[in-house]
């Protein structure tokens, strides 16, 4: 990454609280695969939730790297040449391991941490393990897959 685009910690992580969507990238059938997933972090530690079969749950299960990207776009930037256009945005990308949260306890303490950034911090808490250990998907009822990412290199970039 180019020094004079890098952003610090305080920024990165107000770009991870801002976005909604991340992008989850893995290989998969011996390519690459990229998803766009809801999703919550504290720290290094990144959660996401999915369904119980298909090419992702089982890139996870391989034990495969992750890469996990989110950006903010900012405006165009407009020239007379139109080769010099260009995007103000805020990005920031992450490598590390990933596993699916087998553990009641544990995938509970995740969900609670990805429910308060989709709806409050009072709602997220009160998910209960019952809750969790219920629940179903409308249209596959199957229960919840939880997956953590652990990033161990996570950088920032701002252009321009």
């Amino acid at each position: 990454m180019r020094v004079d685009q890098e952003i610090g910690p305080e920024a990165i992580e107000e770009v991870l609280s801002k976005a909604m969507v991340g992008r989850v990238g893995v290989i998969s059938e011996g390519e690459p695969y990229v998803v766009p997933m809801n999703f919550a972090h504290k720290g290094n530690r990144f959660f996401i939730h999915g369904a119980e079969s298909g090419r992702f749950i089982g890139a996870i299960r391989s034990g495969g790297r992750v890469c996990f990207e989110v950006d903010e776009y900012i405006e165009t930037i407009s020239d007379p040449v139109l080769c010099q256009y260009d995007t103000r945005y805020l990005s920031v990308i992450g490598f590390g391991t990933a596993r699916v949260i087998e553990d009641l306890e544990e995938k509970t303490e995740a969900l609670r941490v990805v429910a308060s950034k989709y709806s409050t911090d009072e709602k997220g808490m009160k998910l209960h393990e019952t809750t969790v250990e219920k629940y179903r998907a409308t249209a596959t009822e199957s229960p919840v897959v939880v997956f953590e990412m652990t990033l161990d290199q996570i950088t920032g970039k701002a252009n321009p």
